[in-house]
């Protein structure tokens, strides 16, 4: 099947029957032996026997302590439960590691988000000498449904960002940012892995009459240390790896301000590119549940479209902002993995199928502390992604020098 081209998951049946036989007592089995099975009289399709009736064991529950059924090698009911768990774990593994490249496209909106909220008020806010630097604080939550066939996940990222900016003799904002950020989501089924990222942004903004433009481009680290547990039985292998990645996006903005008194509001047209890319790795400690994955790239290309308007009320300038967002990339990938514990060819898999359309909103206020200082405090949420729901709050603080 492999040289015509078939892309078919192989399983190494005989290695898991090895695991179990090396460590019987950890599967719960009193006896592995061939000789010495679940049912007596010993009869053709024991196994299923065993499976619908008790009254041919040779004592009770011995489906579930006996690994066979028969003298022909057919597993009882605790073996065929643990044969099914590793053939499904082997189904699922591609779509759970598809969310290592998945989950910086989420995580790289609060970086734009951030920078976004600080250069209203470096534009507004000028020191003597010229700079404004900031940092400012993020923490979120984002969960992925569990869709049929794939796996889900639950985080609470947390993030913080610093920055530092000037304005041109040209009236153009120039800036420059560094984002730290972690975050470990659990595998809906069992296990979790950690995502750490140091990014580093240049950000410009200009306007001209009513008119406005900004751009953010960032460049950010991946490292990921994964632990995907594989139940077996009443086992739970750990299967552990880690590896890194690279993160690069580029997002611009454009729009137009009406200003009616204290009121400032308009149109937000806008695109995000972004590519993720994370090596590949091979898991250890989970004999034969652990995999060998393949490089992932995830494409991404979000346009938004929306309305925001801020209110100039003094000390307080309270803002708020309502986008449409639309994924223009294919999202159809596949995720390649291979065996480890016995020479197979590889297979691949669907990457998690994300909505491609949903409606984000943030509200906020810029509050006066001092001559010079702006603090900031906003939310932000999104609703009607198929599959996702993720919200948080940011809070920062910006000095004019």
């Amino acid at each position: 099947m492999a040289a015509a081209g078939i892309n078919f998951i192989p399983a190494d049946f005989n290695g898991l029957r090895q695991q179990i036989q090396d460590n019987p007592s950890a599967f719960g089995f009193k006896t592995v032996s061939v000789n010495d099975p679940a049912c007596q009289p010993v009869v053709d399709a024991a196994a299923l026997l065993c499976a619908t009736s008790k009254s041919g064991l040779v004592e009770p529950n011995a489906d579930k302590t006996h690994l066979f059924a028969d003298r022909e090698g057919h597993f009882a009911t605790a073996g065929q439960k643990i044969v099914a768990d590793y053939y499904y774990s082997l189904v699922i593994a591609p779509s759970q590691i598809s969310l290592l490249a998945e989950n910086p496209i989420k995580t790289r909106a609060s970086v734009i988000a951030l920078i976004e909220n600080q250069i209203p008020i470096s534009q507004r806010v000028r020191g003597p000498l010229g700079f404004n630097v900031w940092a400012a604080g993020d923490v979120s939550r984002l969960k992925i449904d569990q869709p049929v066939g794939f796996v889900g996940e639950s985080a609470t990222p947390t993030m913080v960002t610093a920055g530092i900016d000037t304005v041109t003799s040209g009236g153009i904002l120039m800036g420059l940012a560094v984002s730290a950020s972690t975050k470990k989501p659990s595998f809906s089924l069992g296990g979790s892995y950690r995502q750490d990222e140091f990014a580093v942004s240049g950000y410009t903004a200009a306007t001209l009459g009513p008119l406005w433009l900004n751009m953010i481009g960032t460049f950010g680290a991946l490292h990921y240390d994964v632990n995907r547990v594989v139940p077996l039985g009443i086992t739970l292998q750990q299967n552990n790896a880690t590896t890194n990645g690279t993160n690069a996006s580029l997002a611009v903005r454009f729009g137009h301000n009406t200003v009616t008194g204290p009121l400032t509001h308009g149109p937000v047209i806008g695109l995000t590119l972004q590519s993720v890319r994370v090596d590949g790795f091979t898991e250890t400690g989970g004999g034969v549940t652990s995999l060998a994955f393949a490089d992932q790239t995830r494409h991404s290309a979000v346009g938004v479209l929306g309305y925001q308007a801020s209110f100039d009320a003094g000390m307080f300038r309270p803002f708020a902002r309502v986008l449409w967002n639309h994924e223009f990339a294919s999202s159809n990938r596949l995720v390649t993995a291979t065996l480890t514990s016995t020479v197979a060819p590889s297979y691949s898999l669907p990457a998690v199928d994300l909505g491609k359309d949903w409606a984000s909103a943030s509200a906020g206020v810029a509050v006066t502390l001092g001559k010079g200082v702006t603090g900031i405090a906003s939310f932000t949420g999104q609703l009607g992604q198929d599959k996702v729901t993720t919200y948080g709050g940011q809070l920062g603080i910006n000095v004019a020098f």
